[in-house]
């Protein structure tokens, strides 16, 4: 198995590090590759069958199935909107207490998304058990103390002590006068080293962890070092490891605390044999229940799940009835002497109904500044490749030679696989002046179940289809659907630019749209809607099918992350505000959704002072005509006579 550990924190102090260098080691040991990255294009790169986002301030921005690790309380995040977000991107998850198990369950619990995990804990590679030398104990500590006034006090207290060995980022333990010992390598082992040598190390939660009974790091790399464990108490410590480790009261002064943790050493130094017979069992403990290999063994049987339940593959049934051919079997002879017995009836088997037909129209809006060779081959390897097996392809260009290089990507997509699920239809499309256009003459092509729009460079993920037509098939009518998506940018970004909201339609009567073109599904019976009205549109067109169509089927967000939009520079500003002028005319007065009509301004920051100023020198000048002048003692003359005076 091959896994890329996405580490989204530019430094390297963070406790992800060291967590990332450990579940290489144990990759490692069982014959797997792991490797930690940061940027979404390295991880493209590297291919893996997976991807770990070892923290949930990062989303899933990738093809591969990703599975978020859920270590931290949830009450650091709730409420923080882009982190819960990021949660949903995810396709399966690694916990780490039943607390966080439940408040998973509560954020799946009403999305299309199915509630897929494993346990997984902060915890170390396997170890041989060492027998420690306890002549002169020390008490060890790792920490960045990245929050600053954590345990602030306590620490005080603790640096006075002569037995304190404190490692980690400089800026977080400034104020230590004595116990500071500086920095170690996060490669994994150099901690557990020096646990090793001190013979005790000092395991602390914040309140939020033990209340979610969610462990940190530092038990599994104390216990797996052989050190003897001095804990603060701790819900899932307690029964893991129950009185293999010592405990202290966490909610005791930082003086009583301090003291009763000189009395564990003096008594760790006074009876060795018993410490090192308590360590050897918390040892024991972890060998047999934590160790990251047994982890991973579960992430395993996890990605099984996934890859199959989220559409990741083929399902079996389907791959089968493309290719399996029933021999005929040769009619049996009756025996003339017996009469013919009525044939017994059997049950029937359901006949398996068609996977629906899914079609995408691609036209090349031609502003990207990528060869247009290399963004077709990616968008169609994208369609070829979907999990779904009745895709279908229209291609439309305005350009002779990228007619025939669309030709020559069909001809090379048959040459790999001659039974490709993909069928590809392309024309060469007359000059039509939009783009909007260009699609419109390519619709009277569609003839499926359900229709996307593409633009050459977009690339859908292998489960796109598959995931959309898992709610289709629930589904009581036939919804539009979308997923969320990221915006391919430049390869200097570490991350792109994110699309996952939910629907809002009066998002959508103020020109926002939710998610890229490429992210959406729609059924046929929007092209009915859609008719022959070209609006004659660059850039916005796209805005105009969606106000359509959500005028004949509801909206539904997948909730999967399986869409990613090529990169093209922006239209100007212009051109974008002459753009939303037409879709206001093409609109004027109209229903949306029912009693909702069009409502642009509300999008738009207000007029400058600038427009302002022009709007009302125009009318001062309209006033001061002759013709104004002329119409206004008109109107009076009206008035005074009696007549009805109408503008």
């Amino acid at each position: 198995m091959r896994i890329a550990l996405h580490n989204p924190f530019a430094e390297t102090w963070f406790a992800e590090s060291e967590l990332a260098s450990r579940i290489c080691i144990a990759a490692k040991n069982l014959g797997w590759q792991a490797a930690e990255w940061r940027r979404q294009s390295d991880i493209d790169a590297y291919q893996p069958d997976c991807v770990l986002a070892l923290h949930n301030n990062s989303y899933k921005a990738w093809k591969f199935p990703t599975y978020g690790c859920m270590w931290n309380p949830p009450s650091f995040f709730e409420g923080v909107n882009d982190a819960v977000r990021n949660v949903l991107t995810y396709d399966g998850y690694l916990v780490s207490s039943p607390v966080i198990e439940d408040w998973l369950y509560r954020l799946l619990l009403n999305t299309p998304k199915p509630l897929l995990k494993t346990p997984f804990f902060t915890s170390c590679f396997a170890t041989d058990y060492q027998a420690l030398t306890l002549d002169k104990p020390r008490l060890v500590y790792f920490g960045s103390n990245w929050d600053g006034d954590r345990f602030l006090k306590f620490f005080q207290q603790l640096d006075r002590q002569p037995y304190i060995d404190i490692y980690g980022k400089p800026e977080g333990w400034t104020f230590l006068q004595q116990a500071y010992r500086g920095t170690l390598p996060f490669d994994g082992i150099s901690v557990l080293r020096a646990l090793h040598q001190g013979g005790v190390g000092l395991c602390l939660h914040r309140p939020e962890h033990r209340q979610a009974a969610v462990p940190s790091m530092r038990i599994f790399e104390i216990v797996a070092s052989g050190a003897i464990a001095l804990c603060g108490e701790h819900p899932f410590i307690r029964k893991a490891f129950g009185d293999s480790v010592l405990y202290i009261d966490p909610d005791a002064t930082p003086l009583d605390q301090v003291q009763h943790i000189t009395q564990h050493m003096a008594w760790i130094a006074a009876h060795p044999d018993n410490a090192r017979a308590m360590s050897e069992q918390a040892h024991r403990i972890f060998s047999e229940r934590y160790t990251l290999e047994a982890l991973l063994l579960g992430l395993a049987e996890l990605h099984k799940a996934v890859i199959s339940k989220r559409g990741f593959i083929a399902p079996l049934s389907a791959t089968v009835s493309e290719h399996k051919s029933e021999p005929k079997s040769e009619p049996k002879s009756e025996p003339k002497s017996e009469p013919k017995s009525e044939p017994k009836s059997e049950p029937k088997s359901e006949p398996k109904s068609e996977p629906k037909s899914v079609s995408f129209v691609m036209v090349n809006q031609g502003r990207s500044p990528e060869p247009f060779s290399d963004r077709l081959e990616r968008s169609l390897h994208s369609l070829a490749t979907q999990t779904h097996s009745n895709c279908h392809a229209i291609i439309g260009t305005r350009e002779p030679d990228e007619f025939e290089i669309i030709h020559q990507k069909i001809a090379e997509i048959a040459q790999v696989d001659e039974a490709a699920p993909l069928t590809i239809h392309a024309q060469l499309l007359p000059d039509c002046g939009y783009h909007s256009s260009q699609l419109w003459h390519l619709f009277p092509q569609i003839n499926t179940d359900y229709f996307g729009l593409m633009q050459v460079g977009d690339v859908l993920y292998p489960n796109h289809v598959a995931t959309a037509m898992q709610i289709v098939e629930t589904a009581a009518d036939e919804p539009i659907l979308y997923s969320g998506a990221i915006s391919r940018g430049t390869a200097e970004e570490a991350m792109p630019a994110l699309f996952y909201h939910p629907f809002r339609v009066d998002a959508l009567l103020q020109l926002e749209s939710p998610a890229p073109e490429c992210a959406w599904l729609f059924p046929a019976r929007v092209l009915n809607q859609w008719g022959d009205c070209d609006p004659r549109l660059n850039h916005l067109y796209w805005l105009y099918c969606l106000l359509h169509a959500v005028q004949v089927a509801p909206v539904r967000f997948s909730t999967s992350l399986t869409a990613a939009a090529s990169f093209a520079p922006s239209p100007s500003p212009e051109q974008v505000q002459a753009e939303r002028r037409a879709l206001e005319l093409l609109f004027w007065q109209q229903e949306i959704v029912p009693g909702k009509p069009l409502n642009p301004a509300h999008s738009q920051p207000g007029a400058s002072a600038t427009q302002l100023h022009d709007a009302l020198s125009r009318i001062a000048a309209m006033e001061s005509s002759k013709f104004w002048k002329l119409r206004t003692a008109w109107f009076r003359l009206k008035h005074r006579l009696g007549l009805p005076v109408n503008d």
